[in-house]
């Protein structure tokens, strides 16, 4: 107890230092690789994070379900209300509900991620909605909920999620600014249709975004044999009639699929 009172610094020094070297772990790791991918089992920042039990050994894992409660484990967490109005989980005070994929534009909808829940499915759970769809508008919903970022796009065009997927296929551990990024997204869109050099889809006639979908996608490999001029038919026909909807804002991709005449009218156009 002496040496702790003469320097109450150092235990505190030693922990930072292991804060430090896992924080600077983690972000190294989310330079090249928070992003949403299941088929490598990655997941934004949070998969790394799964990893911080193994790291940190006296980290606390807070277990206490009245925190962070998420609408997907509604039906086996009571959502309740106590005589004083107090919104309760399991008969608990809630500490913090976990709200994900709100659009107040739409308040039917429980969360943009999913269909299977909606508010009217759990009882209370409409009026603890609507009370935080108000506060999103309070605090700037939808102004903030527009505001662009730094590799979104370039100028009025959003840069396609498929691209950026491409670009990080081709360049795994590199890291791009913003600055670097229009010029290689430029150069990344003038050579997607291009005829793809890959040994495999050389004969195929595939180009190189259409070589990317079938590797990356283990469901569109499935349902497309590439070994029959059948399978390939079918493929060329999901793609450019269905398949490049698929990846999010792609108005640039339109945009260049249109110039090559590429594009089959969308199905319901």
């Amino acid at each position: 107890m002496e040496a702790l009172r003469a320097r109450p610094d150092h235990g505190l020094e030693k922990l930072m230092l292991i804060l430090l070297a896992f924080t600077c772990w983690w972000a190294d790791h989310l330079l090249t690789d928070c992003r949403v991918d299941f088929q490598d089992n990655l997941f934004t920042d949070q998969r790394w994070c799964d990893l911080a039990p193994c790291l940190l050994h006296r980290l606390c894992v807070l277990r206490d379900t009245s925190y962070n409660m998420p609408y997907w484990n509604l039906e086996n967490r009571p959502l309740g209300r106590a005589a004083d109005g107090t919104w309760t989980i399991n008969g608990y005070p809630l500490v913090f509900f976990h709200f994900s994929g709100i659009d107040p534009a739409h308040p039917e909808r429980l969360s943009r991620h999913q269909d299977r829940l909606s508010c009217d499915d759990i009882q209370g759970l409409q009026e603890l909605h609507g009370h935080y769809r108000g506060e999103l508008v309070c605090y700037g919903w939808p102004r903030d909920a527009a505001a662009p970022h730094s590799y979104g796009g370039w100028h009025d065009a959003v840069i396609p999620t498929v691209l950026k997927h491409m670009l990080r296929d081709q360049n795994p551990a590199t890291v791009y600014p913003p600055s670097r990024m229009v010029l290689l997204m430029r150069q990344l869109m003038d050579t997607c249709f291009a005829a793809s050099a890959s040994a495999a889809a050389q004969p195929l006639g595939l180009s190189v975004l259409m070589d990317f979908v079938h590797r990356s996608r283990t469901d569109v490999a499935t349902a497309f044999e590439l070994g029959t001029a059948e399978g390939r038919r079918l493929f060329a026909q999901w793609f450019y009639a269905a398949g490049v909807f698929d990846f999010g804002p792609v108005d640039l991709l339109l945009l260049w699929a249109d110039r090559q005449g590429l594009l089959a009218p969308r199905r319901g156009a």
